[in-house]
């Protein structure tokens, strides 16, 4: 269980090496494990998935987005303190979420739902991660879910959808969402 407090989390590999095996073996070695607890990792990890095909890593970021998730409830209630202007780890969910949304499965939105409203901080997550398989996609697989919050995950994105701009404004938060993470 991840522990944001816990200081020792084993080895630290290089990303890609390990990202690189995780793509061939689809599978979370003991040191991947180990790494994705470190928030360095996860952001370095996220600066290489966004300049690569990200489809096959989506069971690394079904991985990840909870722990960004954990991150960030940590951090709420002062278990531990991510104030170092340089690092940025607590921008690691919204990165984690844009890049399960470029997955396109509309399943995902479930899990990208327990990051939103998360408490002040966070705020709404934007829309764009919702759709990433596309509005009627994931508005036909939310009609027929029995997840609890399917109906307001569904309302969320109604609501927001044309107000984001359609389409084009979530072509264009996407393409602003890749550009600030190949920045970073």
């Amino acid at each position: 269980m991840y522990s944001p407090c816990d200081a020792n989390f084993g080895p630290f590999q290089d990303v890609s090496e390990l990202l690189k095996q995780f793509r061939k073996t689809a599978m979370l070695s003991p040191d991947l494990e180990s790494a994705v607890l470190r928030p360095e990792f996860r952001m370095n990890a996220y600066r290489y998935l966004v300049k690569a095909t990200v489809t096959p890593f989506r069971p690394l970021l079904m991985r990840l987005f909870p722990l960004e998730v954990a991150y960030r409830k940590a951090i709420w209630a002062r278990l531990i303190e991510d104030d170092d202007d340089d690092s940025d780890f607590f921008e690691g969910i919204y990165h984690a979420g844009y890049l399960l949304s470029l997955c396109a499965n509309p399943s995902d939105v479930e899990l990208i739902w327990t990051g939103h409203m998360l408490n002040q901080d966070i705020g709404e997550l934007d829309p764009g991660n919702f759709v990433g398989a596309g509005l009627e996609q994931t508005l036909s697989y939310l009609d027929t879910s029995s997840h609890p919050d399917a109906p307001d995950i569904a309302c969320f994105i109604r609501t927001n959808f044309e107000a984001f701009g359609g389409e084009a404004g979530m072509q264009r938060w996407r393409d602003r969402r890749r550009e600030w993470l190949l920045e970073y």
